[in-house]
């Protein structure tokens, strides 16, 4: 066995000589890192930045081509078949007017009553394909034509709008949107009979629910298969909102949005 002994203050100083020696060669690489990642860094945010803002001009462009669209085919329809059965409507009621024979005169009656009906049902399916100019008509009077045509089909709605004059032309827009979205599918996958849509203002943010008592969520994930909510979804993200649908107290499902107004 091998012993030395030396004085504290020889060990002290040979530790502080070592921090003198290899301190400034920390420093310096600590820089030279901060150096290296600092640009690394920026670069990777700017990065990010540009994928996100390209990702949101590349959705836009879809919204933007799927609404011409819509809108070319709104146009075809209203000014071909809804004006086609308009006159035809004029013409049967004219006919009704005209005819002599009670029985005859009451099948055109019928059958006039039933055109206009296919008009107004014609009507509404165009506002659904193409919505109205929200910022002259309202939010309110929007979501009355967008759901005008449901008991049509058989389902019973109820439309409440705490502003009919809407929050503004943005939020208008994503809220009937969503509705929209949200309407289609209720008559596609719900089976449900009864839908209400509901709009009201709470705090700074505008509030859409639209509750139907259909079937309910499928799973635990509402919006698989539905690209039309997800498209929706990341709208309303964008402007600083969210979008939920869950399963409802009493059955059936609850879409809810809420977008800030300011």
């Amino acid at each position: 066995m091998f012993e030395t002994y030396q004085r504290y203050s020889s060990i002290d100083e040979q530790r502080q000589q070592l921090l003198r020696d290899f301190l400034p060669v920390l420093v310096i690489a600590l820089i030279a890192l901060a150096l290296l990642l600092i640009p690394l860094g920026w670069i990777l945010a700017r990065r990010l930045q540009r994928a996100s803002r390209e990702r949101a001009e590349a959705l836009q462009r879809s919204l933007d081509m799927s609404d011409r669209e819509r809108r070319r085919i709104a146009g075809d329809l209203h000014d071909g078949p809804v004006q086609e059965l308009a006159g035809l409507s004029m013409r049967l009621s004219a006919s009704a007017e005209g005819a002599t024979d009670p029985s005859e005169r009451a099948m055109l009656r019928d059958s006039a009553t039933a055109v206009r009906g296919s008009v107004r049902t014609l009507r509404s399916a165009i506002v659904g394909v193409y919505p109205p100019n929200l910022e002259a008509s309202g939010l309110g009077p929007a979501l009355e034509d967008l759901t005008s045509r449901l008991p049509h089909e058989g389902l019973d709605v109820s439309l409440d709008v705490a502003d009919p004059g809407g929050y503004g032309s943005l939020v208008d827009q994503l809220l009937y949107r969503v509705c929209r979205e949200a309407l289609r599918n209720v008559e596609k996958h719900a089976n449900a009979s009864h839908v209400s849509v509901r709009v009201e203002r709470d705090g700074s943010s505008a509030v859409l629910e639209v509750a139907d008592d259909g079937r309910g969520l499928p799973s635990d994930t509402p919006e698989e298969g539905h690209l039309g909510l997800q498209i929706v979804d990341d709208l309303v993200r964008d402007a600083g909102g969210t979008l939920s649908a869950a399963a409802a107290p009493g059955g059936g499902t609850v879409v809810r949005v809420e977008v800030p107004t300011a």
